[in-house]
């Protein structure tokens, strides 16, 4: 390992050690043999260092029945390496590991940084799934704007609409507007909020793929407030 170039601390006998030695190094990534002196398996202390400490482990092991490759997939390990190891293999095991969790921290951040796009939007986004209009997310402008739980609108989004031909009418529309290939659904519609209240919004619906299932991306603006102080100003012309 020294010869590959990687910094190497002295070995560690037990997993008690070893999650201590990773809350204070935080190492790239932990080659963890299965059997370690004291009461903790490998596995366990590996279990810990991941779900705590967020370090891709490797283990090593000198038999691997299906059992224990069971109990190894449960821990997400980033490979494993029966010994004895060949050098090169050990090489290419720790590079794709390494690789791999770089890669998913990466992706973890980007989809925190949308996250956080999507719940601070001002305007009003819910997700629908595009065969049956179900709600699968929204953010908390949703919740802001049209006052019902996160749950209520989950199971009740056609409550929305003035009754369930407004909202047939524009499911069909919607659906007829993509099959044609267009792209960019808009339109005006007045809204049902829970206190009784009605607002009026402009609705832009655009299909996206999201974790292979196509969905329609919906943003609701809420124009209300717009609309009556537009109507105040022609009173006074």
């Amino acid at each position: 390992l020294n010869a590959f170039g990687y910094n190497i601390p002295e070995p560690i006998d037990t997993g008690e050690k070893a999650i201590n030695a990773v809350k204070k190094s935080k190492p790239a990534l932990v080659l963890m043999d299965i059997g370690l002196k004291g009461p903790m398996t490998g596995i366990e202390a590996a279990r810990i260092i991941y779900s705590r400490y967020n370090v891709p482990v490797v283990y090593l092991t000198a038999f691997a029945d299906e059992k224990m490759i069971s109990q190894l997939a449960e821990t997400q390990p980033y490979g494993y390496l029966l010994k004895p190891v060949v050098e090169q293999e050990l090489k290419m095991v720790i590079e794709m590991a390494i690789l791999k969790h770089k890669m998913e921290q990466e992706l973890k951040e980007s989809e925190e940084r949308l996250r956080e796009i999507f719940e601070q939007n001002a305007d009003a986004i819910i997700l629908l799934r595009q065969d049956t209009f179900d709600v699968i997310d929204l953010n908390s402008a949703t919740l802001s704007i049209f006052q019902y739980s996160r749950e209520e609108l989950k199971t009740k989004f056609s409550s929305l609409f003035e009754d369930k031909q407004a909202y047939s009418q524009l499911r069909t529309a919607i659906t007829d507007f993509y099959r044609e290939e267009k792209k960019g659904f808009s339109q005006r519609l007045r809204l049902h909020r829970k206190d009784g209240m009605w607002i009026v919004c402009d609705i832009r619906i655009n299909p996206i793929d999201l974790k292979n299932e196509r969905v329609f991306y919906c943003v609701f603006r809420d124009i209300t407030e717009q609309l009556l102080m537009q109507k105040e100003l022609l009173k006074t012309e």
